[in-house]
């Protein structure tokens, strides 16, 4: 059975735990990005009941919300707001069931960020749908890419990352400035493949004008317009000022498990 609270408690329950993370360190979010106001309003936040993992992610439809597996576990309770500001009194919060790709007991989680030394942990099946209590009306809701949509894509191509929380970090307290609202990003298509399987490598650059993602971040979408071309699941920067990484959601079985949760 599905577990509910009432309006007032759940509220009150994402909000407070939502401004502990924001203010307590390391927060970690896009960097470097803008204020997304409702560019991409299918975009949303959620934490877990059990463990208070934050991660972002999609509305693919009022009723299913796409992550990232490692941020949640099969039938947890979570609370999850689209609402640009998810610290807002009046932001709408809604009670969801996570539901982890079955495949993805092989991923281990975020690698810890080693200077670019250390390869992501997430190789595969990094993928999670949240099916909602109540639905989310927004006014457009992220696509799905047709199969091998990556591998069509220059080297360079420009793609916008999207989330909530840091926009920039202090290098010598490792502290993460964030005001719970969603922010977008600009990044470019580094690599599909070639050495990352089922990945996207992504760059991130900031004293280029690039942003980037850092583990809060976790779930949210690679966006090539509304298309959503992979869920975000690792940085090898701990100060997220580095490549990042994305989980193909344009791989067949990753189609096919999303699909099973659309009407």
């Amino acid at each position: 059975m599905k577990r509910r609270l009432s309006t007032r408690g759940l509220k009150g329950s994402f909000l407070i735990a939502l401004l502990d993370l924001a203010l307590a360190p390391p927060l970690h979010a896009i960097t470097h990005g803008q204020l997304d106001g409702t560019a991409h309003p299918y975009v949303g936040a959620f934490l877990t009941a059990d463990t208070g993992n934050a991660c972002s992610g999609s509305l693919l439809s009022p009723w299913v919300f796409l992550t990232a597996a490692h941020c949640v576990t099969e039938g947890e309770l979570v609370f999850l707001t689209a609402d640009e500001d998810a610290l807002s009194p009046d932001a709408l919060v809604v009670t969801g069931t996570a539901h982890p790709d079955p495949e993805s007991d092989r991923c281990e989680g975020p690698g810890k960020g080693n200077g670019g030394k250390q390869q992501p942990h997430c190789l595969g099946h990094d993928v999670a749908v949240i099916t909602l209590d109540a639905p989310i009306f927004v006014s457009r809701y992220a696509q799905l890419p047709e199969e091998g949509l990556a591998d069509t894509l220059r080297q360079g191509q420009p793609l916008t990352v999207v989330g909530y929380g840091a926009q920039s970090v202090d290098p010598s307290t490792r502290d993460f400035v964030a005001d719970g609202h969603r922010y977008g990003a600009s990044v470019n298509l580094d690599t599909a493949g070639q050495g990352f399987v089922g990945l996207l490598k992504l760059s991130a650059n900031p004293g280029g004008g690039k942003g980037g993602i850092c583990y809060i971040d976790s779930g949210g979408p690679d966006l090539l317009d509304d298309v959503i071309l992979s869920i975000n699941t690792d940085t090898n920067n701990a100060l997220c000022r580095g490549i990042t990484y994305g989980y193909r959601i344009d791989q067949a079985s990753a189609l096919e498990f999303i699909e099973s949760f659309l009407p």
